[in-house]
């Protein structure tokens, strides 16, 4: 288990998608997409498979007092550039609390320092202003739009 300030994070596993059915909702339509449906045991079994078992990802989850606030992936691995994409959602109902930061900054560190990578990448949405503050903040520059 690695551990910053406020969060621990760990390889994620089933128990930890039972959490995440229990996270807020997302208001706004734009982000419905980051909303978690799933509900029934198969559902959550088959979306937990359907992260982790594609040899080219990593999925971790947050926690906060045991409880996963979010998860955080690092996909698409290619080994010969050691590069890959990152990804990253938080339960809706602790959005806009500085938690980001401290987990993107932690994480990074991770990515680069203990799995020896060299480039990473990522995807936001132009309309989701709060994310790309947040990467701008940490460190990433904008590449084409």
């Amino acid at each position: 288990m690695l551990k910053s300030k406020n969060f621990s994070y760990r390889k994620m596993k089933l128990e930890d998608v039972y959490d995440f059915k229990k996270w807020g909702r997302h208001n706004t339509p734009l982000l419905d997409d980051y909303n978690f449906y799933e509900d029934t045991d198969t559902e959550l079994k088959d979306w937990y498979n359907w992260k982790t078992q594609n040899p080219n990802s990593m999925y971790f989850s947050i926690l906060k007092d045991d409880f996963a606030i979010g998860y955080i992936s690092f996909k698409y691995f290619n080994k010969l550039i050691k590069s890959a994409t990152l990804g990253i959602v938080l339960d809706p109902s602790i959005i806009n609390k500085g938690y980001g930061t401290e987990i993107l900054l932690y994480m990074m560190d991770y990515y680069f320092n203990s799995l020896e990578q060299k480039k990473i990448s990522l995807k936001v949405a132009t309309f989701n202003k709060r994310a790309i503050s947040l990467y701008s903040k940490v460190g990433f520059n904008k590449v084409s739009t």
